[in-house]
């Protein structure tokens, strides 16, 4: 916004880190608070000559913006943006603090904010932050954030042993990345593996295969392509054939992705 007495510059930045891939997202607010000051100057008339009264003072009323010195507490919320009526976070009032270390600097009128635990969402997000304490009327800033990590590839691996063979196991060993553990069941010819993996979202994610040979390969390579039987938000299934009575010993390569 261009003033009379020059130009007032607005910084807002939003810095956003994430953790793991349900990890709580962080935004950080940096932005200048200010106010609209209006200004009023009078320029005074030369006296009237010749016998004609003087003529009127000249006035000119102006706005410039200023450091916001008299605010002393600010709210901020998380609501998705495309129904702000639904809150996913907050509000939470917070005071301004201008001295040593504190939010709010006074010289320069910027505010620093961390909002912490923005809860994980596929749905665009708005930040918004309103001075005083409460989250009425019209946001001073808003920015769209996004908390959506289900599209993030994730990748993982763990050890299948031998297909069929009446190979069952609790609790199969290798589990790493994403895959934080699984069991096999099975029957002399085939197994279902249930795969157990990070929490996801839901279960809308796309869960691509390959089979990695540990033993000896002509054996190894003995299998129907896995076919995928269920999901959950935690787990999922597949189902293995065997084509031969030799004993395999063999790791799945598991890469899952979330729906765009």
């Amino acid at each position: 916004m261009k003033t009379f007495y020059g130009i007032s510059l607005f910084l807002l930045c939003f810095i956003v880190s994430y953790g793991d891939i349900l990890a709580a997202v962080d935004v950080t607010i940096k932005t200048s608070l200010t106010r609209t000051v209006t200004k009023t100057i009078t320029a005074s008339a030369a006296s009237g000559s010749c016998g004609n009264a003087a003529p009127a003072d000249d006035v000119f009323t102006f706005d410039v913006q200023v450091v916001d010195s008299a605010v002393t507490q600010f709210t901020v919320r998380v609501v998705e943006k495309e129904n702000t009526s639904n809150v996913v976070l907050g509000p939470s009032t917070h005071a301004i603090n201008s001295g040593g270390g504190g939010n709010y600097n006074l010289a320069t009128g910027e505010l620093t904010h961390t909002v912490t635990g923005i809860p994980s969402s596929k749905k665009p997000l708005l930040l918004q932050l309103f001075k005083g304490g409460s989250a009425s009327g019209q946001p001073y800033i808003e920015q769209e954030v996004s908390s959506a990590r289900g599209t993030k590839v994730q990748s993982g691996v763990i050890n299948l042993g031998d297909i069929g063979n009446n190979s069952d196991d609790a609790s199969l060993s290798g589990a790493a990345g994403v895959v934080t553990g699984g069991s096999k069941d099975s029957d002399a010819n085939s197994s279902t593996i249930t795969v157990n993996i990070e929490t996801q979202e839901d279960p809308n994610y796309v869960v691509m295969l390959s089979i990695q040979s540990l033993g000896t390969v002509n054996w190894d390579n003995d299998l129907e392509q896995p076919i995928i039987v269920s999901k959950t938000s935690s787990s999922f299934q597949i189902y293995l054939w065997d084509t031969s009575l030799f004993t395999q010993n063999i790791r799945l390569n598991v890469m899952i992705q979330g729906y765009q």
